[in-house]
């Protein structure tokens, strides 16, 4: 009865070693691409302005964070090298940016009733390349969005 009951300890240890033991976690480097509009208006319109932007940035790929449920994982033991690819997908994230025209999405959703606005203005945010939990901005670009009410003949930003 005893060998019989080592003998299943035994498998169990074994097995629960097999679970645990000889498994390695890799070590990665987390980084989020993200919209920081702090300090914007709290008035109506460039709020709505604001939070329809961050919205179609997210369904658009261009913002990646652990609240947006997709941060950026690379593993890697060499952080420079990790810090060099998230800077690389950031700037490219960055440079298909510089060909959307945001003003326009904008005003296609104001015609199109997804955002009302009473004003012409601007908004101006920055969208930034983030490392860690720590939230430690490495790089960031300023981008400008202007806006104004459907119909107007006075094109915001002019």
């Amino acid at each position: 009865m005893k060998k019989k009951l080592l003998a299943c300890f035994a498998v169990m240890a074994a097995a629960l070693f097999g679970m645990t033991g000889c498994s390695e976690e890799k070590p990665f480097s987390i980084y989020q691409l993200a919209v920081d509009m702090t300090g914007l208006s709290t008035a109506d319109d460039p709020q709505a302005v604001a939070n329809y932007v961050a919205g179609w940035m997210l369904n658009n790929g261009y913002v990646m964070s652990g609240n947006a449920g997709n941060p950026i994982v690379i593993e890697g033991a060499d952080e420079a090298a990790n810090d060099e690819q998230a800077t690389r997908l950031y700037k490219n994230k960055v440079s298909e940016l510089k060909n959307v025209n945001l003003d326009q999405v904008v005003a296609t959703a104001i015609a199109d009733g997804e955002v009302t606005v009473t004003t012409t203005g601007s908004i101006y945010f920055s969208y930034g390349l983030y490392k860690g939990s720590t939230v430690s901005l490495m790089d960031s670009y300023w981008i400008t969005v202007n806006y104004a009410p459907q119909g107007s003949t006075t094109p915001a930003g002019e």
